[in-house]
This record gives C-alpha cells, sequence and structure tokens, in this order.
C-alpha cells in the first residue's frame, strides 16, 4: 500500500492508502472533479467531489447492493456485481462546517462532500481495497477543526 494525495489545482482534498501499480485518470467537469485510480486488472478506485453529479456512483443495474449504513458522517454501501463474482463499495461523505474562515479554499472542498469507491473487485482483493476506503481522510479535517 501507498499513500494517495488527492489534490486538484494545487489543493489537497484528501489522502488514502491505495494498493500499488494505478494509473491516474482525472475528469474536470466545470462544477467538480472524478480522479478514477486504474489497476491492470480492471479493479478501479473512484474519488468524486464537487456538484451536479450522478449518485450513488454504483447505481447502474450491474451494481448490485447488498447493505447500506448510515454513519454520523457518511453513508457507506457496499455491493456485488450482478453476476457475483466482483465487489463494490461506496462511501459518501456528508459536508462539515469549516469555522476557521482562514482557510477559504479548503472551505469549497468542505462545502461539495466527496465520495469514494471501488468496483471490480475480486474476492482476494477485497480486504486491502475496504482498507484503503477507510483510510480516506479529508484535508479540511487534517488542519481545520470541524464543527457538524
Amino acid at each position: 500500500m501507498e499513500t494517495f494525495v488527492w489534490n486538484h489545482g494545487g489543493d489537497v482534498i484528501g489522502r488514502l492508502s491505495v494498493p500499488k501499480k494505478y494509473t491516474v485518470e482525472v475528469y474536470d467537469y466545470r462544477e467538480g472533479i472524478v480522479t478514477t485510480l486504474h489497476y491492470q486488472d480492471e479493479a478501479y478506485i473512484v474519488l468524486q467531489v464537487g456538484g451536479m453529479y450522478r449518485l450513488p456512483l454504483f447505481q447502474d443495474p450491474e451494481y448490485k447492493l447488498t447493505s447500506s449504513t448510515e454513519k454520523d458522517f457518511k453513508t457507506i454501501r457496499i455491493g456485488r456485481t450482478a453476476n457475483g463474482e466482483l465487489h463494490w463499495r461506496e462511501d459518501n461523505c456528508r459536508p462539515k462546517k469549516v469555522a476557521d474562515k482562514r482557510h477559504s479554499l479548503l472551505s469549497i472542498w468542505a462545502i461539495w462532500a466527496p465520495n469514494i469507491g471501488y468496483a471490480k473487485v475480486n474476492d482476494d482483493q477485497k480486504a486491502e481495497f475496504d482498507k484503503s476506503m477507510d483510510s480516506f481522510v479529508r484535508e479540511v479535517d487534517r488542519i481545520i477543526p470541524s464543527k457538524q
């Protein structure tokens, strides 16, 4: 595993530990960004922040939901592909109020809560990819005390 620093335009959005040997694709759609880490076996991690984006991330018929858990700071959705062979997971963070006005640029990332997930993950990879999701820390939480 290695630390992936998710950034855009010079601003750090968050950090997470990810499996090594990936390629990065970034899609800037004006209201936000989507960063995808692609692995050779077609597994991938997707990181999205911004408005005007379809959520949940994995809602097409090929993604079958098996559980959904509500927490104070995020919703976690877990499922399998329609054929039952591969896993997916999606974490939808909730927005946070930023009390520190000195960090106005970071408050943009606080307003638009990030959504992260993985898909096309096999049984052998699932625990490692779950650790990736659980390791995600928003940069605004690292440097600014927040109030819910």
